[in-house]
């Protein structure tokens, strides 16, 4: 489908079996597709343009190290799954974003210091939530700076 968003193929070839992934990055696809259909029931609503907010403002961030160094922040299929997720789907009484957290496991390497720094960054100056509080943690104080000293570069 030409005019499917990537998020969204990227759930798909999870589905059918065309991305190998983990049992609860299935899940969490299933639970997706599930809840588009039924998730009325339970008084939430996917919003595909709040997802995409997300989603474009990584547009304005550039890489700040290593081999990408200046270079447009470019998001893969699973990483715009991931925003669409946390900042797409609503519930219905508040109008209010129905994920308050979020867990993202990735293997080293992948980018995703940079992606969480982007996530508080939209966070704070472009969700339309107010009252932000944005929190990095890591098993030791160096680790937890990282994804800050992303944010400011």
């Amino acid at each position: 489908m030409a005019d499917e968003h990537p998020a969204e193929q990227y759930v798909n070839d999870v589905l059918a079996g065309r991305i190998v992934a983990c049992k609860l990055v299935r899940q969490a696809c299933q639970r997706h597709v599930d809840d588009l259909a039924r998730g009325y029931k339970r008084g939430i609503c996917f919003d595909p343009d709040e997802g995409d907010r997300a989603i474009q403002f990584f547009r304005h961030l550039k890489h700040s190290k290593g081999k990408w160094a200046g270079e447009e922040f470019v998001l893969e299929g699973w990483q715009q799954f991931i925003l669409w997720s946390l900042f797409g789907w609503m519930r219905d009484d508040t109008g209010k974003r129905r994920f308050r957290e979020g867990y993202i496991e990735v293997a080293r390497k992948n980018g995703k210091s940079t992606m969480l720094a982007g996530i508080g960054l939209f966070g704070l100056l472009a969700d339309r939530e107010s009252g932000a509080e944005i929190y990095t943690l890591g098993t030791k104080l160096d680790q937890a700076r990282i994804i800050h000293a992303q944010a400011v570069r």
